[in-house]
């Protein structure tokens, strides 16, 4: 068979990064054959225009189905490896590969299973960057290209129905609470008062976003909405058990409708109120309207995201979704390296407290962890504030013929 191995197990983000490599690879050599392997479901967002074939490695395999996998690999007889992930287990499927060209980071043991490594001169350089200064080691001359990502029609017109139907307020805010270790994290309280700010003054939605296993996170965070409106936040998909039901009964959808909170001046206003009770509900710029989604695979997740009009994150694998969309992104950096990972092209706005000297140390707890706790909502809202102005001219009649245009 032959061809090209290129090996990146894990990492949303870092996965979005190498893209640009791959396609200036696809550019470069057209008619090749080239394999790229990953856990599942990282293989999902390579553009299907790049032609690459996905190989998916099992997360957490026994010792005869290690034994298998690296079978099925050296069956393939790949004349190139590339491994752009460096740990025990791609250099050894590296090494039993059969490949005569087996190339990877030289890693302490680990650099030991490749015939070519590479050391970086700078290994705090954009990734992106970085991984095009791999594969230029090893004499693939590639340029670098901005990573793009794509989606189909399926899963576009599932994003039009979810804001569609949860009757979205443009300028529209994509917000993700998680991170994935502690360290990272933003107080949920932090995105919440920014959600408060932006709603207030812009007169637009807030999309909360979240992933497997991160749902009890954003349905606690919405319920926090809930008690500081002390029951003024009302659920409109019908989510409460009946008529007289109050917001607190409210949770996350778990099926096909997605869930929309908005805050009533009135109190526990029933999910069917007439049009009379809702003329006599405050203006839409006192009237907070958050909303999140129904479970998403992770292409429907990239089309939804790029529904947004500006995305809200710490260090994230979803921020550089955004990124790759093309989507404005305010990124919120503590103790991980933004010179390497944040978004590069397009209106950004990368924040990180100024006042410490104690960033960029990687740690993945940190007790005070003031990096992030300092960076007060005010702070960060006003420089949103100041980046993207526009945001801040658009009226609810603008408003509403852009969200017909995306159907």
């Amino acid at each position: 068979m032959g061809g090209i191995l290129i090996i990146r197990s894990k990492g949303m983000g870092d996965i979005i990064h190498l893209i640009s490599a791959l396609r200036a690879l696809r550019e470069k050599f057209p008619h090749e054959r080239i394999a790229f392997l990953c856990q599942k479901p990282f293989g999902s967002i390579i553009p299907a225009s790049l032609n690459i074939e996905s190989i998916e490695m099992p997360s957490h395999p026994s010792f005869m189905e290690s034994l298998n996998f690296l079978k099925k690999i050296r069956e393939q007889k790949f004349e190139k490896v590339f491994d752009l992930y460096g740990n025990m287990r791609t250099a050894l499927i590296s090494l039993f590969s059969g490949a005569s060209q087996r190339n990877g980071f030289g890693y302490r043991v680990r650099k030991y299973a490749y015939n070519g490594v590479f050391v970086p001169p700078n290994p705090n350089k954009h990734l992106a960057e970085l991984f095009v200064d791999f594969f230029n080691h090893f004499g693939m001359d590639i340029a670098y290209f901005k990573p793009t990502l794509e989606y189909s029609g399926d899963e576009s017109r599932k994003a039009d129905s979810i804001i569609n139907s949860c009757k979205a307020k443009k300028p529209i805010l994509g917000i993700n609470i998680h991170a994935t270790y502690p360290a990272k994290k933003w107080p949920t309280e932090y995105f919440l008062e920014t959600a408060r700010y932006w709603s207030r003054e812009t007169g637009g939605s807030t999309l909360f976003f979240w992933g497997p296993g991160e749902e009890l996170a954003v349905e606690n965070a919405l319920n926090g909405i809930l008690s500081s409106h002390r029951d003024n936040l009302l659920p409109t998909n019908n989510h409460a058990k009946n008529e007289n039901s109050s917001a607190t009964n409210a949770s996350i959808a778990t099926n096909d409708r997605p869930t929309t909170y908005v805050a009533s001046s009135v109190g526990s206003l029933p999910a069917n109120e007439n049009s009379t009770q809702t003329e006599n509900r405050k203006t839409f710029s006192e009237k907070p309207h958050f909303f999140t989604h129904p479970p998403l695979n992770l292409n429907e997740l990239i089309a939804l995201i790029d529904r947004v009009d500006l995305f809200l994150t710490s260090d994230t694998g979803p921020m550089n979704i955004a990124w790759a969309l093309g989507k404005p992104v305010t990124a919120l950096f503590g103790p991980t390296t933004p010179d390497s990972v944040a978004p590069k092209e397009g209106r950004n706005l990368i924040l990180s407290n100024p006042n410490l000297d104690c960033l960029r140390c990687h740690r993945e707890i940190c007790e005070k962890n003031t990096c992030m706790t300092e960076m007060k909502p005010e702070w960060v809202f006003n420089k949103i504030k100041t980046l993207y102005p526009e945001f801040f001219n658009m009226t609810q009649t603008n408003s509403k013929e852009t969200v017909e245009k995306v159907r």
